[in-house]
């Protein structure tokens, strides 16, 4: 049995207020030319996950509010700027975009693999990590994919189980996990989050921090 646990803890790093932002908003980005959040992501997840871990390494405390932040606000601006950052290639929204049109052995494959690998590497040096979801495939609902704070794991060798400590902006104040099963990934991972919803698979994204002073 492996396992790793940092410092994190979803109900002191995590905001208080929920992932409830409703808004349009176009962005030009690198490479990728202008794109509209609203459809691409429900909320500021990513903006949320990335900004709660600069808190955490600078070792201050998470904004305290339990509503979400005005349209003027510091806060905001910032969960914005965090946010567009978290699309930013090469593990932005071009890797959201083909992990949801690929097949599934692919997204199994390499979640299993690869990202598993990375996310176990961070979390063994006590170093939280942010994890795209990939949700949806196809065809379906970009909205539905998901970004979270990995803070813990724990890995069963022999079984191939794998469940993982999450900070979740959709449930503030809550320990969220994920679970699924790396011993066969060609012919499936179960994957699964603690409040009964589904995903494919998972990628790290870039993180890189930014003191709040």
């Amino acid at each position: 049995m492996a396992s790793a646990t940092t410092s994190f803890l979803p109900e002191r790093g995590g905001f208080k207020f929920p992932n409830s932002f409703r808004f349009e908003m176009k962005q030009e980005l690198p490479l990728i030319g202008e794109i509209d959040l609203e459809d691409l992501t429900v909320g500021l997840c990513g903006g949320m996950c990335l900004t709660a871990l600069d808190y955490f390494h600078s070792n201050k405390e998470i904004p305290s509010r339990e509503t979400v932040p005005g349209v003027d606000t510091e806060l905001r601006r910032r969960l914005i700027r965090k946010q567009i950052q978290s699309l930013f290639p090469p593990d932005g929204i071009l890797k959201v975009l083909t992990w949801t049109a690929i097949d599934d052995t692919y997204v199994w494959r390499h979640t299993a693999g690869r990202e598993f690998g990375k996310v176990r590497t961070r979390l063994n040096k006590k170093k939280p990590v942010v994890l795209a979801l990939i949700r949806v495939g196809r065809g379906e609902d970009l909205k539905k994919n998901h970004q979270v704070v990995a803070h813990s794991y724990n890995y069963n060798e022999q079984s191939g189980r794998v469940r993982i400590g999450i900070y979740d902006p959709n449930h503030p104040g809550e320990r969220s996990q994920l679970s699924l099963n790396i011993a066969s990934p060609k012919t499936g991972i179960n994957a699964i989050q603690s409040n009964d919803v589904p995903f494919r698979g998972f990628f790290l994204i870039d993180y890189k921090q930014e003191m709040i002073i």
